[in-house]
C-alpha cells in the first residue's frame, strides 16, 4: 500500500499499527452505524405497522380545526402562539 509507506516514510517508520487500529475502529464504527439505522428504520417500520389502525382513523384536519379554535379564542396570545407554531411548521416540513 503505498499510502501507509508514504505514511511511515514522513513518521520515520514503524506506523503502520496505529493506522491499521484507526482504520478498523473506523470500520467498526461505520458497521455500527448502518446497524443502528437498520434497528431504527425497522422498529419504525413496526410501529407504524401495529399502529396502522390509529393512524388511518386520526383525522388531521379536524384536529388542526380544534387547535386553531383553541388558539383563536386565546385572543392576541394565541395569535402569537399561531405565530411561532406557522413559522416552526414552515422551517421543518416546508410546504
Amino acid at each position: 500500500n503505498s499510502r501507509s509507506i508514504l505514511l511511515s516514510t514522513n513518521r520515520g517508520g514503524g506506523g503502520g499499527e496505529e493506522e491499521e487500529e484507526s482504520v478498523e475502529k473506523q470500520s467498526k464504527t461505520n458497521v455500527a452505524k448502518k446497524v443502528s439505522y437498520a434497528v431504527i428504520l425497522s422498529s419504525l417500520i413496526t410501529l407504524i405497522v401495529l399502529n396502522r389502525d390509529a393512524l388511518s382513523s386520526f383525522n388531521f384536519k379536524e384536529e388542526l380545526a380544534k387547535q386553531l379554535d383553541i388558539l383563536s379564542s386565546m385572543g392576541t396570545k394565541g395569535i402569537v402562539l399561531y405565530v411561532f407554531a406557522f413559522m416552526a411548521w414552515e422551517l421543518i416540513v416546508g410546504v
